[in-house]
């Protein structure tokens, strides 16, 4: 975010700040680490550790920009650069995202960031089409740009991926760029594919295992499916966090340490959960 908004206070024109989390706005009342549950002491003390670390991992970028067009050097990465004091919209739906009475005055909560023409997204192609009717619905499970691209990490998250899915009994789609090349293969009960339109393909899905990734949280929620977040960073944390508050996923599991036994009970919990259940599915064979 530093170089545009650096451009900008360089020209003296305003800027705007667009948050995809709400995680990053501090607040007495809240932190990614604990949600609302611990005291206005507890967070206040989180927050201060949180833009300490900040600062001293990140703030020598925006620094060194700012030298160059000879602008003062930032105070707190957050404030002045992931905050605009002019507007900061948090892309999140009001659903999910409350409003806290310390934020400052500049922030406001405009919902997801979505458009309602997807077609450039395209449809669901044959391959996971003539799966998705072939038997129960499945479950997606994806790691979206958190997947290893190197073949061992990605192998290792197959692993994880199928063995949790066929521990667990259940039909999946898992997305990866390269299965066939780490050695895996697509049978009846588990389709490897490279990539599908979530928004097409999520509401033939019995639930979604992710990364609490903004845009894949995004999807599962318009698409009315559970959630199983396995994150691999704080924000990830948040997100999983919060679907669970709402009732919409299991508890999340943090992906340095989740075994395949581990989410094969994640997932058997979603899907045996009455309250998630779904009625039939329409065919999504245009």
């Amino acid at each position: 975010m530093h170089p545009l908004q650096t451009a900008a206070e360089a020209a003296g024109r305003p800027y705007v700040s667009v948050l995809l989390s709400h995680a990053a706005i501090p607040s007495d009342f809240d932190h990614p680490l604990t949600g609302s549950r611990a005291g206005k002491y507890i967070h206040r003390v989180l927050w201060w550790l949180t833009r300490t670390l900040l600062n001293r991992t990140l703030k020598h970028y925006p620094d060194r920009l700012r030298s160059r067009l000879g602008l003062p050097p930032v105070r707190d990465v957050v404030t002045q650069v992931w905050l605009s004091h002019h507007l900061t919209l948090a892309a999140v739906s009001a659903t999910i995202c409350r409003a806290q009475t310390d934020w400052p005055q500049s922030v406001r909560v405009c919902g997801f960031l979505d458009t309602l023409n997807l077609a450039m997204e395209g449809d669901i192609p044959p391959g996971p089409a003539g799966f998705l009717v072939a038997g129960d619905a499945p479950v997606y499970m994806t790691f979206g740009s958190w997947m290893p691209r190197d073949p061992t990490g990605q192998a290792k998250a197959l692993r994880l991926l199928t063995d949790a899915a066929r521990q667990a009994g259940c039909r999946a789609i898992v997305q990866a760029p390269s299965a066939a090349a780490c050695g895996f293969q697509s049978d009846g009960d588990i389709l490897y594919i490279a990539a599908a339109p979530h928004h097409a393909i999520f509401p033939h899905c019995h639930a979604v295992v992710h990364h609490g990734g903004a845009g894949t949280t995004q999807s599962v929620m318009r698409a009315a499916k559970p959630s199983v977040v396995v994150a691999n960073i704080s924000e990830q944390e948040h997100w999983g966090r919060e679907l669970r508050r709402l009732g919409i996923a299991g508890r999340p599991a943090r992906r340095r340490k989740v075994t395949a036994p581990a989410l094969a009970s994640r997932l058997r919990h979603v899907l045996g959960h009455l309250r998630w259940r779904r009625g039939p599915r329409t065919s999504p064979v245009r």
